[in-house]
């Protein structure tokens, strides 16, 4: 079975096996952006619209996020079929390990727990995820009043902070 990697520490990519599949288009990348920072919950068909086409809506906005989600599940392969369609939107199912932001915060949940000679690594380690700017950084993937850090609440400025720490302790 294909190991599947999605990354939103940097910009948006899919990794099958450790390589990286061609990157769909920027409106797939946009929805696929929105299911994997709402992994395993339903994302209502409403948000992509307007993130997506904001004033400018399509005649048949719906449609046109059906032919969007189409492409992005192309795109996936396989991995496309963890992309439900559901009442009112669509579900991204995608296991804790599979994603950057997620790893992240699980190091550093684990760093908090261990000496500190490990927990340094072991925030070495968060960090090394981080790949650059990314979709993180952007208003466009969270709803009204969502930030990134309640939406991944150990980001960046954690591991910053406790690097500083286990290196004062060492």
């Amino acid at each position: 079975m294909a190991a599947w990697r999605y990354g939103l520490l940097g910009p948006v990519e899919v990794r099958v096996d450790g390589r990286a599949i061609p990157p769909p288009g920027a409106r797939q990348r946009l929805v696929l952006t929105m299911l994997l920072v709402d992994r395993n919950r339903v994302v209502p068909a409403g948000r992509p619209i307007d993130e997506l086409w904001d004033a400018a809506l399509p005649a048949d906005p719906r449609g046109a996020l059906r032919t969007q989600v189409s492409r992005l599940r192309r795109a996936l392969g396989p991995a496309g079929g963890d992309l439900a369609t559901v009442e009112g939107g669509y579900c991204l199912t995608v296991q804790r390990d599979q994603l950057d932001a997620t790893r992240f915060e699980d190091t550093l949940a684990e760093a908090a727990q261990a000496s500190s000679e490990q927990a340094l690594t072991l925030i070495d380690e968060a960090l090394a995820l981080w790949r650059g700017p990314g979709p993180l950084v952007s208003r466009l993937i969270l709803p009204p009043g969502r930030t990134h850090a309640r939406a991944f609440p150990g980001i960046a400025g954690v591991a910053v902070s406790g690097h500083e720490r286990s290196e004062r302790r060492i």
